[in-house]
């Protein structure tokens, strides 16, 4: 008798857990608004500790820019502004399947995560200091930016940095040179692309 009860209690445990996980996974999604149908989570596979869950992979993934931003932010750290960096991050790295590591790096040398800023002399915009004049109708076109002043939305900003880093990306098959066109034809981009590519 009390075997039986004892293999209900773990039946009802069992498909307890289980619907907790489940209900887990929905509220994931259902809060992390940033991703959608497009890009599903599941297919998020860019950490080097990928747990095959989709949960820990991407909360693995939040934390690690979060202390990348704490760290270099220091004093001045925000945690809701971090979190919005975070989210922005993982969906642009996804979507044009660019490594988190050198995304942060690169926003760390162009603006220090400063998403307001305009540089005074080519003024480029935002986190990742795109240029207007050149990028503005292409990003449109995109469909990423309605209008010029997105550049200053930080999700708009890091999504807009990822889709042009990609574009030199497909056109010369290298990161190091990707990151050169990315800077700008002159004698400082191979600097910065070491810069950035290291960290």
């Amino acid at each position: 008798m009390n075997l039986i009860r004892t293999k209900k209690f773990f039946a009802i445990l069992l498909i307890t857990l289980s619907f907790v996980a489940s209900c887990t996974k929905y509220s994931f999604k259902q809060t992390n608004v940033v991703f959608n149908n497009v890009i599903e989570k599941e297919k998020f596979s860019i950490t080097n500790k990928d747990t095959s869950n989709t949960i820990l992979s991407y909360k693995f993934n939040e934390t690690k820019i979060k202390n990348y931003i704490k760290d270099f932010k220091t004093y001045r750290y925000n945690e809701d502004v971090a979190s919005m960096y975070a989210d922005a991050i993982l969906y642009a790295c996804i979507k044009y399947d660019i490594d988190i590591d050198i995304m942060l790096s690169l926003i760390k040398y162009e603006s220090s995560f400063n998403s307001l800023i305009v540089h005074k002399r080519t003024g480029c915009i935002g986190a990742t200091q795109i240029n207007p004049t050149i990028w503005t109708k292409q990003l449109i076109e995109e469909g990423i930016i309605k209008e010029k002043k997105d550049l200053f939305s930080i999700r708009n900003n890091i999504l807009s940095g990822a889709y042009v880093l990609n574009h030199y990306m497909q056109k010369t098959d290298s990161m190091d040179r990707a990151l050169q066109k990315y800077y700008g034809t002159c004698n400082y981009a191979s600097i910065y692309s070491n810069n950035v590519l290291g960290g």
